[in-house]
């Protein structure tokens, strides 16, 4: 019975944890790996190919910017930002180098999407309050 206890408390943790933002989930094939907090994600890899999405809550936190920078070193990376209702804000396709900021002022639900073909390089998306917060930003 203590089992079934401990697998309530397991499944109840990682549910909080992915409705405020903390997991993410995808499907792929990768070599690196990504790492998230509430309002940045990143990741580097060596081989990526597949899906990855993570849910951002702007509104929630106060922000108003999304910052996104990509380095490619190979292969491709598609990045979506799109509403929880699934209208799609932005759409971004075979990002080399890159580095932007986004306009998220008032979004409650964001889901970033990322996919990758034979990927290898990094990302980084994190999500400031203001313009005076943007100090290294591009």
């Amino acid at each position: 019975m203590e089992w079934v206890l401990s697998v309530g408390v397991v499944a109840a943790v990682l549910l909080v944890l992915w409705r405020v933002g903390v997991l993410s989930g995808g499907a792929s094939l990768c070599v690196g790996g990504c790492w998230g907090w509430r309002d940045r994600w990143t990741g580097r890899y060596s081989y990526f190919s597949g899906l990855l999405w993570r849910r951002f809550r702007p509104a929630a936190g106060g922000y108003d910017v999304l910052v996104v920078q990509v380095k490619t070193q190979a292969g491709n990376l598609d990045l979506e930002l799109r509403e929880r209702d699934g209208t799609v804000l932005y759409c971004w396709s075979e990002l080399e180098d890159a580095s932007f900021c986004v306009d998220v002022c008032g979004k409650k639900d964001l889901i970033v999407r990322i996919e990758g073909n034979s990927y290898k390089g990094n990302f980084s998306l994190r999500l400031l309050r203001s313009q005076e917060d943007r100090e290294d930003t591009p």
